[in-house]
């Protein structure tokens, strides 16, 4: 099948972006899950924004952008950008990404 008869080829896939937010606080799993065992199910879920932790506007904004290069082979690239000027450190750990687990 030809490229335009209904199958889409590599080259025309656009590429995926997403931007996280990462606090520069410690992470708050103990409050999160305390206080969500607490409620009922008719409570709303205690969430990351009602912590408190993104009130004085301390943390990264990770900008990430996946793309399709060759047949096999992907692109990932990040921007990571902090939105205070305190210092502030971020380590970043990259994996690689195989297919079904497996190396490739």
């Amino acid at each position: 099948m030809a490229v335009g008869e209904g199958r889409v080829s590599w080259r025309d896939a656009p590429p995926v972006k997403y931007l996280y937010k990462y606090p520069q606080a410690a992470y708050p799993y103990d409050d999160l899950i305390q206080t969500n065992r607490r409620r009922s199910r008719q409570e709303f879920e205690h969430e990351l924004l009602d912590t408190g932790l993104f009130n004085e506007d301390r943390y990264f904004d990770v900008f990430v952008e996946y793309a399709k290069v060759a047949p096999e082979a992907h692109s990932i690239e990040t921007l990571n950008d902090a939105t205070t000027s305190q210092h502030a450190e971020l380590v970043a750990i990259l994996r690689d990404l195989t297919r079904n687990g497996k190396a490739e």
